[in-house]
């Protein structure tokens, strides 16, 4: 739901998102590249994997500006 909450340091939660942020851009590339899915399906497999479950898991969405 959420990636690198659990690291002590803010330093390991801001590099374990751009890492998760990478893998994900290069896996729905290949994705779409293999006609398995469109540009914009992938754009809102993204956000979903990226932002928007973790904002309706945990109830986000009024304190969120979009």
């Amino acid at each position: 739901m959420a990636f690198g909450g659990d690291y002590l340091f803010p330093e390991g939660t801001y590099v374990h998102a751009k890492m998760a942020r990478r893998v994900v851009a290069e896996t729905l590339t290949e994705k779409v590249m293999q006609g398995y899915m469109t540009e914009a399906e992938a754009l809102e497999v993204a956000s979903l994997i990226l932002r928007q479950n973790a904002v309706e898991l945990f109830g986000l969405e009024e304190y969120l500006k979009n």
